[in-house]
């Protein structure tokens, strides 16, 4: 089972969600949470939150689903229309977006590289929009299923952009509906927080990555981070995924911390 979290202060998540009800067949249910009725539709629940989606944290208390799918707008200070995917979690001792500080998510790779292929299939649709997996970051992080963040960006032009609500839609349906299974799992370091690298490399390989630690991040990438973002996946990790000339001065100490798990390094 997956749930679709949309918080009712969002109004990104809240056109997507308006969209999936009308156009894909979810069904209000007698069951309600938070005094919000849930919609299903197969083995898919839409729930309504009434907190910044950033801090919903409690969820488990009432769900165990395979994974929670948090539809949502994004910002960005550059401003550019944008689709992207990202799993939560905070590196560093900094954590004033949700989460707690130093945890991470759990991870689900495979469902994160279903969406950005369906996503990727209708770009032509979009064009203005650059379609982009980002690095790990803000919260929640606590909950116990992994969180896959889906989001609109990066202004209130976007986040009411019909077109953009529809491919978001659309693509996500295709993926929690007709879910892929990828036998190469890796984590991902080095780069940039858009990683274009990082998305060309899992729509053009058989991978798939779980949390990414960039550039500005990794000096505070120490072993207890790096066990959580292996064990925190719901795949098996097998590989990490450097972002070779993006490392910086990092390179030979996450090399050597990244060997010490067994991984196998995978350069891009």
């Amino acid at each position: 089972m997956y749930i679709i979290v949309v918080s009712k202060q969002d109004p990104a998540g809240f056109n997507i969600a308006n969209k999936l009800v009308s156009d894909y067949g979810f069904v209000k249910s007698e069951e309600a949470f938070e005094g919000n009725p849930i919609y299903i539709k197969e083995n898919l629940r839409l729930i309504y939150v009434s907190k910044e989606i950033v801090n919903v944290n409690h969820l488990d208390n009432y769900f165990s689903p395979d994974c929670y799918i948090f539809v949502s707008k994004h910002k960005s200070e550059r401003g550019l229309p944008s689709l992207t995917s990202h799993f939560p979690g905070n590196f560093s001792n900094t954590c004033e977006y949700g989460g707690k500080c130093r945890e991470l998510s759990f991870t689900y790779p495979s469902l994160q590289k279903g969406y950005m292929e369906k996503l990727w299939l209708m770009k032509e649709l979009v064009p203005n929009y650059q379609i982009v997996i980002e690095a790990t970051h803000h919260g929640p992080t606590n909950l116990m299923k992994p969180v896959l963040f889906v989001e609109i960006g990066s202004s209130p032009i976007e986040w009411n952009d019909k077109v953009a609500v529809n491919v978001v839609s659309k693509a996500l349906m295709r993926a929690l509906l007709r879910p892929i299974r990828v036998s190469k799992i890796g984590i991902g370091f080095g780069g940039v927080h858009y990683s274009e690298k990082f998305t060309r490399f899992i729509l053009n390989s058989d991978f798939a990555l779980g949390a990414i630690a960039p550039k500005y991040i990794l000096n505070h990438v120490n072993r207890d981070i790096i066990y959580q973002m292996i064990h925190k996946c719901v795949e098996d990790v097998k590989y990490a995924v450097l972002d070779w000339k993006g490392l910086g001065s990092e390179k030979e100490r996450i090399l050597n911390l990244v060997e010490e798990f067994g991984l196998r390094v995978v350069k891009v």
